[in-house]
């Protein structure tokens, strides 16, 4: 009797990137930037508002019926406060290197000025569709690794050595 084994993995994402056309928002996410001896979360944001990125606990996570519910907070300036959230599907890449997705955000904007005279919503909610892929960046790593200086590989540019200074958001590059 012969076992048939089952060779397709259950590959998740580890990364995400995120546009919506109408607004220009851009995200991408790392659910595990490895930073030191361990994995954090990171998310670069590129919108109206400016380019920030967010780590660890700047990133707030969720899981819920829908996928993982991802939020950070934007300040636009000292009287408004921009919170952003999306909803992050589960993704199973399957031995394949992308995978594309549609998802949905929301953009919300609370006025922290409180004046009984005047009459406006304190509270404005903006639901934005976003197209992205998810894929997994250890599928497109080098086949083999140089043996020559292993610490500091000329064949990858951004080593442990400049983690610190490596920002996802070179959007010329991608």
């Amino acid at each position: 009797m012969q076992h048939q084994i089952n060779t397709t993995q259950n590959q998740q994402a580890d990364r995400f990137t995120l546009t919506d056309a109408c607004s220009g928002i851009r995200i991408i996410f790392l659910p595990q930037m490895l930073r030191g001896n361990r994995g954090i979360p990171q998310l670069d944001y590129k919108g109206s508002e400016g380019q920030f990125t967010f780590r660890g606990d700047e990133v707030k996570q969720q899981q819920s019926n829908l996928g993982l519910l991802i939020s950070i907070a934007l300040k636009t300036n000292v009287g408004e406060e921009l919170d952003f959230a999306l909803v992050l599907p589960s993704v199973n890449l399957a031995g394949q290197k992308k995978q594309d997705f549609e998802t949905v955000a929301i953009a919300t904007t609370k006025s922290r000025k409180v004046d009984a005279n005047q009459a406006g919503i304190q509270f404005n909610c903006q639901v934005l569709t976003l197209k992205g892929y998810a894929e997994n960046l250890s599928m497109v790593a080098p086949v083999s690794v140089p043996s020559v200086d292993w610490q500091n590989p000329s064949w990858f540019p951004y080593t442990k050595k400049h983690e610190d200074r490596f920002n996802l958001m070179d959007f010329q590059r991608f």
